[in-house]
């Protein structure tokens, strides 16, 4: 029976943060952070994502590139988040997940389900 009361969320943590590894094994904390900003905020504008994630453009630009389907310097693009042309004004872009990426945000939702299940198990126990 598992007491440490960590255990759990950290093994969901541990689970997504597999999840994203296997897409690329050198994925960041701001490509994590701008993926979860895109399904957070279905169609939030490229220039708040920057301002959220707090960098330069060059390094939100080939945060985003990584994320998409183009890729980034010489690394292939993970097709999680594509980018519209805002109908409103052609000067600005909008992020939203691909299919790929809210399939992968339902696994990792589906890890920490699990844990959740788990808890309430290990609470029934203690």
């Amino acid at each position: 029976m598992v007491t440490n009361p960590n255990y759990l969320i950290a093994a969901a943590l541990i689970a997504s943060l597999q999840r994203l590894r296997d897409l690329h094994p050198d994925m960041t904390l701001m490509q994590l952070q701008s993926l979860l900003l895109a399904a957070r905020d279905p169609g939030v504008k490229q220039r708040e994502l920057i301002r959220s994630i707090d960098t330069v453009d060059s390094t939100a630009s080939r945060t985003i590139g990584l994320l998409s389907e183009h890729g980034s310097r010489r690394i292939h693009g993970l097709n999680l988040v594509r980018m519209e042309v805002n109908a409103g004004d052609r000067r600005e872009r909008n992020c939203f997940l691909t299919t790929a990426g809210e399939n992968l945000l339902k696994d990792i939702m589906k890890d920490f389900k699990t844990v959740s299940e788990s808890a309430a198990l290990v609470g029934a126990a203690i």
